[in-house]
């Protein structure tokens, strides 16, 4: 089992919470979160596997991310 993240652009205010928590999993592009190694996108979803020493940081982004945009979940 493992986890993998999953951003909602959607809903995403760029506020770089995420970045300063994580930034080996978030980055601040064109004035919205996006995943490290992932062509930046404005609209929809975002997700990808968690290497199992990113699961913690992964979740601490989530519940600190003003507007609920990040999921972590188990696959």
């Amino acid at each position: 089992m493992g986890f993998k993240v999953i951003l909602d652009k959607d809903t995403c205010i760029g506020c770089g919470v995420c970045a300063s928590i994580a930034p080996e999993i978030f980055e601040i592009k064109n004035m919205k979160s996006n995943l490290v190694g992932m062509e930046p996108v404005t609209s929809g979803k975002q997700e990808r596997a968690l290497k199992d020493d990113e699961v913690e940081k992964a979740k601490e982004a989530s519940n600190s991310c003003p507007t609920k945009s990040i999921s972590v979940v188990e696959v």
